[in-house]
């Protein structure tokens, strides 16, 4: 999913680095940084996808979509409360629900794509990047699952297979 934003960021005109080390004194590094992303300020983006069945999700998932990435945008915030750019986490429920500084930022990326690439409108810079965006995620969870998959034994080898074609379309 990294990989599919950090695309996106480059085809929208922009710089970034994915993992950046030497941000923090301490272990932590966002998967990607923009620099000079508005007004001169570097941009950090940090990633976690949340799946609204969990249960410390399900009472407010069941009510309010978009619940479980919400919550999951404030902890990575609080994880982030020191950085001294702008941060903002992208978070991504396994559904396909993106919170909503995930979907402000493809908003933003399209209007500036749209504004510099010629003969791309922002609406089309938008649409298939959410496509891309879904694939990415669908691809991403079918490399879990057939990572902890690989205890499964025989049985389940079908299945193996069917998981590792999908990562590797």
């Amino acid at each position: 999913m990294v990989r599919a934003w950090h695309s996106m960021i480059l085809s929208a005109g922009l710089r970034a680095t994915v993992e950046q080390r030497g941000l923090y004194p301490d272990c932590r590094r966002p998967d990607i940084v923009v620099p000079d992303y508005c007004d001169g300020r570097e941009l950090q983006l940090d990633f976690s996808a949340t799946h609204p069945c969990l249960p410390t999700n399900l009472p407010h998932a069941s009510r309010n979509r978009g619940a479980a990435a919400s919550r999951r945008e404030q902890e990575k915030r609080r994880h982030y409360s020191d950085c001294s750019g702008l941060f903002e986490p992208v978070v991504c429920e396994h559904h396909g629900c993106w919170g909503a500084a995930a979907s402000k930022l493809l908003r933003d990326l399209s209007r500036r794509a749209g504004a510099s690439l010629p003969g791309i409108t922002h609406h089309q810079f938008h649409d298939f990047w959410l496509k891309a965006l879904g694939v990415s995620l669908q691809k991403a969870m079918a490399h879990t699952i057939l990572n902890n998959a690989e205890g499964w034994g025989r049985a389940n080898s079908a299945i193996q297979e069917l998981l590792s074609a999908i990562v590797h379309f």
